[in-house]
């Protein structure tokens, strides 16, 4: 038996001395005439028990193969999402720069329309305008973000004010419920065209995603691609700290300029009568971004853990506890681009979300429930995430 050529191959000596083993048992069985029925039996199960033995080391080939494909799909991943996170830091580095320029345009276009414009001249007129501060967001990035105010109440931002900006500016916000938020949309590509006065890129209808790519009149919609990218949010005082002041609810990505902040004032700002349209209530009828629920697996929920563990001290919440409900709270509508939804676009092995610098990774099944598979801290690996939590 040891000699034979399919054992010869085999590069575990442990198994070879178990055939060897059985093959001298089985030999001794066959010399005692009172065991010699036994024998036989044993003597037919040998050829089973080798192809079984080889069966299984060609499934433990496989496996490692299997595992060698998967640990090779994980590292091209991390480097398309490596990839990925330098672009998007690069194009914004790109906007910084645009807006600087156009900035110091349009001061120089003011100084000139100050000069030797006429009174009440409209053409080419520019407002330079400087912000008062700046959002501290737990909304990363624009995917993820709410679609409207007040849709995610876990949803926690800080506005900070400029250095040029007193702190007693914010005396008294704290006795309203609820402030208005002017802001810009930062994080528009085209951004830099638009500060420079080039609207040629601007369509006067857009697809709306409740509508499943209806089009609308830009102005009929709250979309961000706007004439002029300027934002309107309602959102709740939830206290206000030095020069500082914590919102609640608030559909605004992280480090958006802020460019006013007024109360809210029930008596005028709550129109009793107002109407919409049915599809902008609160869940429209056949509602085609409503979920079925969302889940979180437990290697979703162990790797939650390590996230909150590393950055902790730098959250807009209290509580591990807490942060997870916002994960909950943000993937309870499907936040899918309109492409992805309607089977334009292949639809991806796994969806990603940012949420406070944590790359949330899930996926939706054909009924619509969400399940929470993994997490890691955006632009690490798993690993790095692993070590800052011990």
């Amino acid at each position: 038996l040891t000699a034979s050529p399919a054992l010869s191959s085999w590069n575990s000596t442990d198994e070879r001395n178990v055939i060897a083993k059985g093959a001298a048992l089985v030999f001794a069985l066959a010399m005692c005439n009172t065991q010699s029925h036994l024998a036989g039996i044993v003597i037919g199960i040998i050829p089973l028990a080798a192809g079984l033995l080889l069966r299984l080391k060609g499934a433990r080939k496989d496996a490692d193969k299997l595992k060698i494909a998967e640990d090779a799909l994980r590292q091209e991943q991390e480097n398309k999402r490596a990839e990925r996170s330098g672009r998007i830091k690069a194009e914004k580095e790109l906007r910084k720069l645009q807006v600087e320029v156009s900035s110091l345009q349009a001061q120089l276009l003011s100084a000139s329309q100050q000069q030797g414009a006429s009174p009440g001249t409209q053409a080419g007129e520019v407002y330079p305008f400087r912000p008062i501060g700046h959002i501290q967001s737990c909304f990363t990035q624009r995917n993820g973000t709410p679609r409207q105010p007040l849709l995610v109440p876990l949803a926690r931002s800080r506005v900070v004010l400029a250095p040029d900006i007193a702190p007693s500016s914010l005396e008294g916000l704290e006795q309203y419920s609820h402030c208005w938020v002017l802001y810009v949309f930062h994080e528009n590509t085209d951004l830099g065209k638009t500060l420079h006065g080039d609207r040629s890129s601007r369509h006067s209808k857009i697809s709306v995603p409740r509508l499943n790519g209806g089009r609308m009149g830009v102005l009929a919609t709250r979309s961000p691609h706007r004439p002029v990218p300027i934002g309107l949010s309602v959102a709740q005082v939830l206290g206000v700290e030095g020069g500082s002041l914590i919102l609640g609810g608030a559909d605004i990505v992280d480090g958006s300029p802020v460019l006013d902040i007024k109360p809210y004032l029930p008596f005028c700002d709550g129109v009793q009568a107002a109407t919409a349209p049915p599809w902008v209530t609160v869940e429209a009828e056949g509602e085609p971004l409503k979920v079925q629920g969302v889940e979180v697996s437990e290697e979703g929920a162990a790797a939650l853990s390590r996230c909150w563990g590393a950055q902790h001290s730098r959250s807009l919440y209290a509580t591990e506890a807490e942060f997870v409900d916002l994960v909950k709270q943000v993937l309870s509508r499907d936040i899918r681009s309109l492409c992805r939804r309607l089977g334009l676009k292949q639809q991806a092995a796994a969806y990603h979300v940012v949420l406070e610098g944590v790359d949330v990774e899930y996926d939706m099944d054909e009924s619509g429930k969400v399940l929470v598979r993994g997490a890691q801290l955006a632009g690490r690996s798993r690993e790095a995430v692993s070590v800052l939590a011990e």
